[in-house]
């Protein structure tokens, strides 16, 4: 029995920046011809090819785990921490209670956050959030 293997550039991986890692990375999305990139201590990162990286300048200090684009970036995670950015380059901070925040979604014109207690918030702005009413469960 012959095994053949093969392999493209897709499987070819190599570490860009930093190096060696600093930090671990939860998230990377593509929008506005970019990558961008979050993670531990509020870390952000873009790079327009997947290949130079930039450091950007994060307001968080807590890993950031949701990341989502509409018209705007939007990032979230520990301790209820939100950024927010036209451009993924100047970051504002605003918060979703203290939990951590596990994930983000919008449509219908709004946004939504998944606390890590099942509570669920939304906004229009994604800079004021309220908590919505939990669901009863029909008898």
């Amino acid at each position: 029995t012959v095994l053949a293997l093969a392999a493209d550039e897709f499987w070819r991986w190599t570490w860009r920046v930093p190096n060696p890692p600093a930090q671990l990375f939860t998230r990377v999305i593509f929008a506005q011809e970019q990558f961008v990139a979050v993670g531990d201590l509020g870390f952000i990162m873009t790079s327009a090819d997947g290949r130079a990286w930039q450091v950007e300048n994060s307001p968080a200090t807590n890993r950031l785990y949701g990341l989502i684009h509409t018209d705007q970036f939007v990032a979230a995670g520990d301790g209820g921490s939100v950024v927010v950015s036209s451009d993924a380059r100047k970051w504002q901070l605003t918060n979703v209670g203290d939990s951590l925040i596990w994930a983000l979604a919008h449509g219908a014109g709004n946004y939504v956050a998944l606390n890590s207690q099942g509570h669920l918030f939304q906004s229009e702005d994604a800079f004021h959030w309220e908590e919505l009413d939990a669901p009863q469960a029909k008898g």
